[in-house]
């Protein structure tokens, strides 16, 4: 026998049936408020209640909200947690002061109907936990399950506007993550807008919100989980600059994850290495609001590396946004590269930064490729030292002469070159450490990079080095080291000065 219906479902039902393709006139928000009485009699909930909600949605727009217990600190930098329980106007909130205190609301298995207009424009009802939370910068509550605006349910909740970094990259990509983990332990994390990208161009930021959408990173424990939403924003050039919602890009829960790239694996045709490119212009005197870390990509049109995007997060960032794009597997671009700061003396905490330099690349390089690049460059470092040494000796030797003194001197030899090399070195580094961070102290680490890899000397430096030798006071005591160090600064710099002129 079939199960007796309630009166507000056959009224619903009738509804629908009378005017189905009614919009948002009175005979629909009678339909829907019907409808979500006989859902909430199917569920055994309040079906006054639920059609209560869904009335103030169609009149208002937004439900009221109240909270019990909270502190009135707009500006609180921790996230705020909370359990809801429904009221005639809306929602009642009880904040709670740990996350894990929502657990047991939780683990009750307790559901709470929630009104909302779907895309459609057709009023829905979705069944969420009581877990809410107010995320640190966020300007409202929302439920912890998807995000919404407790008062605005189907609107997501507002994140807060960072400060652009740099007037040369106006356009923003805002990531909306939604916990992909179980919320019965207690592991759910608020829903937080994160700043993903800055871009220089409207086309580049939709190729990375498009790339957080289209793909899960990595399957997430819970249906719904991961990011939902990315939102292409637009800065002005201003002070204070303004922002401009420009797109939004809804993620599919039903997208497919991510097929990783196989590590290591050997692909022909990769590209020479960028070069240093120019910084954009950063905020602030002291370049406080500076992003570390860009991704260049191989234009394969116009053969060039570009930069698509700068990004406030660490070196994973940059890995995780190559593997979302598709890099050396089925995406735009067949290789990628990260560039960030240099840090010479971070292994003396010292984190002064000294320029920039090629600190990844996407694809990972192969064991094949990894090799051939060593070889080539100690063949070049090998030619420049022949190149360098036949140079400063004022004509007495030609590279291959060079070579030769090399092959027959072995080891002994070059550590004796090795020690003239040093002494230069030391006068450069010395000169580096006084300095502060900025374009001085970055140019001498260029002079640094140099004398390393290609043997170059300028002659101010050698003055400088062959002077020190004259005074050091540790060679003055020991005249027998005081030889040797003359005799390797002569086989590496040339003759002295002193011995030119006299």
């Amino acid at each position: 026998m079939p199960k007796k219906q309630s009166t507000a479902s056959k009224r619903a039902r009738a509804a629908q049936r009378t005017d189905p393709d009614t919009t948002f006139a009175g005979g629909q928000a009678a339909a829907e408020q019907l409808a979500a009485r006989a859902y909430a009699e199917r569920h055994g909930l309040d079906p006054d209640l639920l059609a209560v909600h869904t009335a103030a949605l169609d009149e208002a727009g937004h439900l009221t909200v109240t909270v019990e217990g909270l502190d009135q600190q707009p500006n609180d930098p921790s996230t705020r947690w909370g359990v809801a329980t429904p009221t005639p106007i809306g929602w009642h909130i009880r904040q709670v002061p740990y996350q894990h205190d929502i657990r047991a609301a939780v683990r009750a298995g307790t559901r709470l109907p929630v009104a909302h207009r779907g895309p459609d424009g057709r009023m829905r009802t979705s069944l969420l936990h009581p877990a809410v939370a107010w995320p640190s910068g966020a300007r409202d509550w929302g439920w912890v399950e998807t995000g919404w605006s407790v008062g605005r349910p189907g609107t997501f909740l507002p994140g807060a506007d960072p400060i652009s970094p740099s007037p040369d990259l106006p356009y923003e990509v805002r990531t909306l993550n939604i916990s992909g983990g179980p919320y019965e332990d207690g592991a759910a994390q608020a829903p937080s807008w994160y700043t993903k990208a800055w871009c220089a161009s409207l086309d580049h930021a939709r190729q990375v919100a498009v790339a957080y959408t289209a793909h899960h990173l990595n399957r997430p424990k819970r249906a719904g989980g991961g990011t939902v939403q990315a939102r292409i924003i637009q800065h002005s050039k201003g002070h204070p600059p303004l922002t401009t919602l420009v797109e939004t890009f809804d993620a599919d829960p039903a997208r497919p994850t991510l097929r990783h790239a196989a590590p290591f694996l050997h692909r022909p045709g990769r590209p020479a290495d960028s070069t240093h490119s120019t910084e954009p212009r950063w905020r602030g005197a002291d370049h406080g609001q500076r992003l570390d870390y860009e991704l260049r990509v191989w234009d394969t049109e116009a053969n060039v590396w570009a930069t698509l995007a700068w990004l406030p997060g660490g070196l994973g960032e940059a890995g995780i946004l190559s593997a979302l794009l598709g890099v050396g597997t089925d995406g735009r671009y067949p290789w990628a590269e990260t560039w960030g700061p240099r840090f010479p003396g971070k292994g003396d905490h010292d984190w002064t930064r000294e320029g920039r330099q090629l600190v990844n690349w996407h694809p990972d390089l192969s064991r094949r490729e990894s090799d051939a690049r060593h070889t080539a460059e100690r063949a070049a470092r090998e030619q420049a030292l022949h190149q360098a040494l036949a140079g400063r000796s004022a004509g007495r030797l030609t590279p291959a002469q060079v070579a030769d003194l090399l092959a027959d001197g072995g080891e002994d030899y070059r550590s004796k070159l090795r020690v003239g090399q040093v002494r230069v070195l030391n006068v450069l580094n010395r000169r580096r450490l006084g300095l502060p961070e900025g374009p001085e102290r970055t140019a001498v680490r260029a002079a640094i990079d140099a004398l390393e890899e290609r043997h170059h000397v300028e002659e101010a430096d050698a003055a400088q080095a062959w002077a020190e030798a004259d005074t050091d006071p540790e060679l003055l005591r020991f005249p027998s080291s005081a030889t040797y160090v003359r005799c390797s600064m002569t086989a590496y710099l040339g003759a002295s000065p002193a011995s030119v002129t006299s």
